[in-house]
């Protein structure tokens, strides 16, 4: 990112100069530190859901071998919603793992 400055006139114009340079060097800032955190957050999620929901689909599926789900039983609800959550775990550490690989660099 590069910041246009008009030459400068006066120290007054001079100071607005200086006070744009350090905005922009304070949002550029900002904007990094979220940029660290949504990473962090893109990047742990998946673990944690990923651990309690093999657990709930486990049990689910050995009740289901032992009793079987009836199609409108909360338990068949139940698993086709842990399902559903285990392909959205799987997409999201797939979209991790890509970007990790693409080494895109920060502007």
């Amino acid at each position: 990112m590069s910041i246009l400055i008009p030459p400068v006139v006066s120290v007054k114009q001079g100071e607005v100069a200086l006070l744009m340079v350090v905005r922009c060097c304070q949002e550029t800032a900002v904007t990094a530190a979220e940029r660290e955190k949504l990473a962090w957050l893109a990047a742990n999620l998946p673990h944690q859901l990923n651990n309690p929901l093999q657990i709930i689909m486990g049990a689910l599926e050995v009740y289901n071998k032992f009793q079987p789900f009836a199609d409108d039983s909360p338990l068949k609800l139940a698993h086709d919603a842990a399902h559903r959550l285990g392909n959205v775990v799987w997409n999201v550490t797939q979209f991790v793992q890509a970007s990790d690989a693409m080494e895109v660099p920060y502007v």
